[in-house]
């Protein structure tokens, strides 16, 4: 007979529950939390139970609440793949197809799950002091009233970054790499990247890198345009 082998895992557990304020908690433990956790942990076992011999799985669940549902949902992913890997990128795209879910856009990567606890909390101070960054200006631009001009629709959220910000006196020469950076934040805030949006430095760099300029570029007043943001589109985001 072979011999006896003993294979310890570390799985985390993460649910949620939904009930009642008056409900005791001894009760919401033992009628809803544990059966919780048996339930995901049973799912998990399904879920590694072909591969657990030859791999170390890393399950992790996440919630979401994509928009057009009301309660949440849980996803559970193996860590051990980035997101563009191409299982990740199809177990995503069934669920977005079982859920009903558009498919022109990141609805559940882990940038979009729902957090909790002491990172709630610094979002939500770091929300209440407010950003020095104006979002969605063309919401309030008047009509241009040009004669056969074209209307387009912008769909999603994104910064507006303007000259001097950020105590960067980029007056006259910043056009391109403030354009760059609001692009960059239509990415962010979509869920589509979780890259910070690039400094001018940053932006520099990334184009003395791929060999479209000097290193003495780093640091300057020389302005950019459109070429030289494709090409920190391309790098950045792929």
């Amino acid at each position: 007979p072979a011999p006896a082998s003993l294979r310890v895992i570390d799985l985390k557990l993460d649910i949620l529950c939904y009930s009642s304020m008056d409900l005791p908690v001894a009760v919401a433990v033992s009628e809803l939390v544990i059966p919780g956790l048996a339930d995901q942990l049973s799912i998990m076992k399904k879920a590694i139970v072909s591969e657990l011999l030859t791999q170390q799985p890393q399950l992790c669940p996440y919630h979401f609440v994509p928009p057009g549902l009301l309660i949440p949902l849980t996803a559970i992913y193996d860590t051990r793949y980035g997101e563009i890997e191409e299982k990740q990128s199809e177990l995503r795209r069934n669920l977005h197809f079982r859920l009903g879910l558009p498919l022109d856009r990141p609805l559940l990567r882990t940038s979009n799950a729902l957090t909790f606890g002491a990172m709630e909390m610094r979002d939500r101070s770091s929300s209440k002091s407010g950003s020095s960054l104006l979002r969605d200006v063309h919401k309030e631009i008047p009509s241009s009233g040009v004669s056969g001009g074209i209307m387009s629709l912008i769909d999603g959220s994104y910064e507006y970054y303007h000259y001097l910000h950020d105590g960067i006196d980029d007056n006259g020469w910043g056009c391109a790499y403030r354009s760059l950076q609001t692009i960059m934040s239509w990415y962010r805030l979509q869920q589509y990247s979780s890259i910070n949006v690039p400094s001018h430095r940053e932006i520099q760099q990334v184009l003395v890198e791929i060999g479209d300029k000097d290193p003495s570029f780093i640091g300057s007043r020389e302005w950019i345009g459109a070429i030289e943001l494709s090409f920190v589109l391309d790098k950045l985001l792929g």
